[in-house]
């Protein structure tokens, strides 16, 4: 696959594609206003992807899981920026909770387009050949997976994320996500 610019990639992949894919990330109406560098003063990371409130709140503060449903009744939770209601509600990786005005958890997801060059290994690490993550500078680099894989002498298209069940929604067969490949021989 030859892919020299972003112009050549909706040549190749009409609009179709980039549909398919804009309605597979998701719509993230959240700003990190609400948690500031200043504020963000537990960085735990989560071990699970997902944790019940009450259970989340208890990992990442002094409170304990009793005490999550009076924090909840005092609305001093806030998730994506409502106020929490329930101790059951699901917090996952990327669920931006504050507790008090202090930010428990704000990673976001990260998409990144990158098109590959030949002679580039779709791998996060390789000890002979440069990788896509050798390629970028981002500061979350390191969280970064690719989301399907392209051959060292192949260019093209590649995406990489840090969110897992988006790739597997864009990567897995049972997701029936039409790709399209034009394939150039010398």
């Amino acid at each position: 696959m030859r892919l020299r610019n972003q112009e050549s990639i909706r040549k190749v992949l009409p609009g179709g594609f980039f549909q398919a894919i804009k309605a597979l990330v998701p719509t993230l109406n959240i700003t990190n206003t609400y948690c500031s560098e200043a504020q963000s003063i537990y960085h735990h990371s989560m071990k699970s992807k997902t944790y019940r409130l009450d259970r989340f709140i208890s990992k990442h503060s002094a409170f304990s899981m009793s005490d999550t449903r009076y924090l909840i009744a005092q609305k001093r939770i806030l998730l994506d920026g409502h106020p929490a209601h329930s101790v059951q509600q699901t917090v996952t990786e990327f669920t931006h909770v504050v507790l008090d005005g202090h930010c428990l958890n704000d990673k976001l997801p990260v998409y990144l387009m990158l098109n590959k060059p030949k002679g580039v290994v779709s791998a996060t690490k390789d000890r002979q050949h440069t990788t896509v993550l050798d390629m970028i500078q981002h500061p979350q680099k390191g969280g970064l997976h690719i989301v399907g894989r392209l051959d060292l002498n192949t260019t093209g298209l590649v995406l990489l994320t840090n969110d897992g069940a988006w790739s597997r929604k864009v990567s897995l067969p049972e997701t029936k996500l039409a790709k399209t490949y034009e394939v150039t021989l010398p």
